[in-house]
């Protein structure tokens, strides 16, 4: 059952905002497409909740932190402003950009066959440069999979990447109980270690 309803209005931040939709859910978040008064235009929010991680509040306080810089690379879908935090259900929501027209690459993994080699080839070369922009600013991505990294195609065949879930960036040496998605896990997180720009290059 979504927290949220169509209509509801809060405050992300300090921007004003009306739910228009449910999106989608998950084991720890729902997803909503919003109208932002302030900006003007549609966005999206995420509303985490339940057993997200180990550490709620430390992981909240990284979420806002991220929120008052700039992305790290412009294929970063980022946190760009962060409600309060919930003490009654230890959750909370924060405010990003919104993105439609975009396939997860879990579908090209199960169906190598839908672009040409030279798009696949360019899909590798932009996750390349985003995840090395992240670890050149210090920052681990921590939960690489097959639906949080997304692509487009335009009518005139230019490929578009794009990082979603960017709260699960974290700063090198920080710890938040985040061990990542099975299949992309490398042998050392699978063996109990912290995620690293080097688990982060093996996913």
């Amino acid at each position: 059952m979504p927290y949220f309803r169509k209509g509801d209005c809060i405050t992300v931040g300090n921007e004003r905002i009306v739910v228009e939709k449910f999106l989608s859910s998950g084991m720890q978040a729902d997803v909503y497409r919003i109208v932002n008064f302030d900006r003007k235009k549609h966005m999206v929010i995420k509303h985490l909740y339940g057993d997200y991680c180990s550490n709620k509040k430390l992981f909240y306080r990284k979420v806002k932190l991220l929120s008052t810089h700039p992305a790290p690379h412009a294929r970063l879908i980022w946190p760009q402003a962060v409600s309060e935090f919930d003490e009654k259900t230890g959750g909370f929501v924060y405010l990003m950009d919104e993105l439609s027209e975009y396939d997860p690459i879990a579908m090209l993994m199960k169906d190598p066959e839908r672009l040409p080699m030279g798009q696949k080839l360019e899909i590798c070369k932009q996750m390349a440069e985003v995840f090395s922009s992240l670890a050149n600013k210090g920052f681990i991505y921590s939960d690489v999979s097959g639906t949080n990294i997304c692509y487009g195609i335009a009518p005139d065949g230019r490929v578009d990447v794009r990082v979603l879930d960017c709260d699960n960036v974290s700063l090198r040496g920080e710890s938040l109980g985040l061990a990542g998605t099975g299949l992309f896990r490398s042998p050392q997180v699978l063996l109990g270690a912290s995620p690293t720009e080097m688990s982060d290059v093996y996913a």
